[in-house]
């Protein structure tokens, strides 16, 4: 088996699920918890920036992402036998293009009124729209 479009049609599918999963549930689903718990106004008050706070949280789920994607793709390598490290390159490179507009697009809910016990619901029925899409 070599990298060839093949390869990379039938990870990209993978990949989509693993990017959208891990950054609706570890990012929106997160802020909005805490923005109902209240966590956001101590940090407010301490930080004084609501980038910074945000920023913050993005960055480090955007890592748990990568480490994510490189995890999975270590275990596809070593079950197919075949390493090729364009993979590893194709999806970094896949996670930086992708993980912006998602979280940029998804961020639409922090913006809803939305209980913590309703978000559950709504992240299953985008995640199964996302898989009939």
């Amino acid at each position: 088996m070599s990298f060839n479009e093949q390869t990379l049609a039938f990870l990209s599918y993978f990949w989509a699920y693993i990017i959208l999963v891990t950054l609706l549930n570890n990012v929106i689903v997160a802020i909005i918890s805490q923005r109902e718990s209240g966590f956001y106004k101590q940090l407010y008050f301490i930080v004084g920036s609501k980038w910074q706070i945000l920023s913050s949280q993005v960055s480090v789920h955007w890592f748990i992402l990568n480490i994510e994607l490189l995890l999975f793709n270590v275990v596809f390598m070593s079950v197919t036998n075949h390493w090729d490290m364009r993979i590893i390159f194709a999806a970094f490179l896949v996670s930086v293009i992708v993980s912006l507009p998602i979280i940029l697009l998804s961020s639409i809910l922090v913006l809803l009124p939305i209980k913590i016990e309703s978000l559950n619901v709504l992240t299953s029925v985008l995640i199964f729209g996302a898989f009939l899409f």
